[in-house]
């Protein structure tokens, strides 16, 4: 397994004003991709901010193992990214 070190930004919005905090985390497991692709900043969507600027570090900015699931035909499911069997259960 690869160690997977991500910057969490946290931004706090106001009218006119923007505060940033950010803090780096480290996980040993793989983090599975959300497939968000757009960019917001505290009402509205925007383009792709750079480093350095207000709101960089947005999920979007981040490629992450695609989710990938198997499955096994007896009930489980098998998360192929992560390995975890997974019980399926149908809806009444």
């Amino acid at each position: 397994m690869t160690l997977i070190s991500l910057a969490v930004t946290v931004i706090l919005c106001e009218i006119d004003k923007t505060d940033e905090r950010s803090t780096t985390v480290s996980v040993d497991y793989p983090v599975v991709d959300t497939d968000v692709k757009d960019f917001y900043s505290c009402n509205a969507l925007i383009s792709s901010p750079s480093q350095g600027e207000p709101f960089y570090g947005q999920d979007a900015q981040y490629k992450g193992y695609q989710a990938s699931y198997t499955d096994n035909g007896n009930g489980t499911i098998t998360d192929n990214i992560i390995g975890d069997c997974l019980i399926s259960r149908s809806c009444i």
